[in-house]
């Protein structure tokens, strides 16, 4: 609308998302952001739930009031000419107007990874004004020692500020590239690798197993390719160890930087090898995917299902155990590196060079913060004619359930008036979430931990105006109340803290007037 800022309602929107017929895309998320918030105010989790249908629809066409999927064939194969290939979709606001005071980005994800190609085109309706209802007066940087002495803040219990280097949540970290030689096999002459040595019986099935973790949250940094004897110094893969995905791909199952067992995959029966001749024999491990931490290599005869993380195998008939400290030759970015506190004395390290080609779409950057058990206070300048005032807290999410009783006080040139209670701001919830997924449809409940790499987040608690108007600054108050609920039952609790990186005010004002 010719730049600026621009306050109003978001009312809803069209969009033409294939024309070629595929459906498939719509399993990207919306996210709607409001008032440049990094974390996503209204977030789904595929598109074709925005346009008010299940499952693509059904495959069919559905035309209500304010929400449909009016044209688009059920597949190509059912089109009857080109215009059936064209998919589109609509959804309207009425009673769920989405307010905004100087700005919104809409944003569609293209296929689940956003890696779908179909070409999108969108038509956003909304009501607006030119100008801006939502005016930032002040902003507090936890950790900056200029920000928090002007600020005077004070949090008797806080920790010392502490750097955490990650993500907002709006999709995939990177994209692939052309998938690299080390990624769909074994390299036959490797920059960076380990070797063991061993003694296995003949003729006996072993299973392979392998204690390490994902370091980084990422899917592509946790895999090794594992080689035997005479495969070594080849790209070949004995047929009973031939994974497509080599071997570890802990974050299928457990949460980065949590030490557990994997075969190929956790969830699937372990690979195998069987040795026709005893002897002394050779192990190859070679990074796939890096970098991870390998702690234990173990070949069972009798261990066939997942071990829990906590087992530690001993060797004896039909155990073998290798560990890092055994290897007879560690080269490249394959090194040893010392344990953390209840691991083995030495770990594996697996590094090596990234996937060819791959695209960094939402780099890590770096804030600073601290979180408190206690209290914080702080003062904050507002515009004295505000109409309320939304407050903004960037914080760290890999602490559950984050609550807070919130006071409000007149600060008038540092001269504190009474604290009156304004609300209770909680966010529920954390960057880990159990995911459970039986084989049976009516099979038990599996608590699989998973936990996101995405660890800053952005929430917003309104001040009422009763508190806010008239006044220039005003002290606020936060005294951390903890919800002592375990991600299930049984589960033990995380640490519990308020986490607070940044605040931000922003004064709910009049527009300006378009014709003065």
């Amino acid at each position: 609308e010719g730049g600026g800022d621009w306050c109003g309602q978001f009312a809803g929107m069209s969009w033409i998302f294939s024309h070629r017929g595929v459906l498939t895309t719509l399993e990207g998320d919306p996210r709607f952001f409001f008032d440049d918030s990094q974390t996503p105010q209204a977030h789904g989790t595929g598109t074709e739930e925005w346009g008010g249908g299940g499952d693509y629809w059904g495959g069919q066409n559905m035309t209500l009031p304010l929400a449909g999927h009016p044209c688009g064939a059920p597949s190509p194969k059912e089109a009857r000419g080109p215009e059936d290939l064209i998919q589109s979709a609509y959804r309207f606001l009425l009673a769920d107007l989405m307010p905004f005071g100087r700005r919104a980005l809409i944003r569609l994800e293209h296929g689940g990874e956003n890696l779908s190609t179909e070409h999108y085109e969108s038509v956003a309706y909304w009501y607006g004004s030119p100008g801006r209802t939502l005016a930032r007066t002040d902003e507090l940087r936890i950790g900056d020692e200029r920000s928090e002495r002007a600020h005077r803040y004070h949090s008797p219990q806080a920790s010392e500020p502490y750097a955490l280097t990650s993500r907002y949540e709006w999709g995939p970290d990177t994209l692939p590239g052309p998938a690299s030689t080390a990624e769909t096999r074994p390299l036959a002459a490797p920059a960076d690798f380990a070797e063991f040595e061993f003694e296995p019986e003949a003729n006996r099935r072993y299973a392979i197993w392998l204690l390490g973790c994902n370091l980084d949250g990422r899917n592509t940094s946790d895999a090794s390719w594992i080689q035997f004897d005479d495969e070594i110094g080849t790209d070949r893969l004995g047929p009973g160890h031939a994974h497509p995905k080599g071997f570890g791909n802990w974050l299928d199952r457990f949460p980065a930087n949590s030490n557990a067992w994997s075969s190929g995959l956790p969830q699937d029966p372990p690979q195998t090898i069987v040795f026709s001749q005893p002897g002394k024999r050779r192990l190859r491990i070679q990074p796939r995917h890096p970098p991870h931490r390998i702690l234990q290599i173990w070949l069972s005869a009798s261990q066939q299902t997942l071990p829990a993380p906590d087992v530690r195998p001993q060797a004896g008939p039909g155990e073998i155990v290798l560990r890092p400290r055994e290897a007879v030759r560690v080269q490249g970015q394959v090194r040893l590196s010392e344990s953390g506190p209840g691991e083995p004395e030495t770990v594996l390290v697996v590094g090596g060079r990234p996937a060819a080609g791959s695209i960094e779409v939402y780099p890590a950057h770096t804030e600073t913060g601290r979180k408190t058990q206690g209290t914080s206070e702080f003062s904050l300048s507002l515009r004295a004619d505000n109409h309320g005032v939304l407050l903004r807290r960037t914080l760290d999410y890999s602490f559950p359930n984050q609550r807070a009783e919130v006071f409000v006080a007149d600060d008038n040139q540092g001269v504190v008036g009474e604290f009156r209670p304004a609300g209770v701001w909680y966010l529920a919830g954390a960057n880990t979430c159990v995911h459970s997924n039986p084989r049976e449809e009516l099979g038990a409940t599996v608590h699989e931990v998973q936990a996101s790499n995405r660890r800053f987040r952005d929430d917003e608690f309104l001040l009422p105006v009763d508190l806010t108007r008239g006044r220039s600054s005003i002290r606020v108050r936060l005294r951390f109340t903890p919800v002592r609920i375990p991600l299930f039952p049984g589960h033990p609790l995380p640490e519990l803290a308020w986490s607070e990186i940044r605040y931000a005010a922003d004064c709910w004002v009049l527009p300006p007037d378009p014709n003065p």
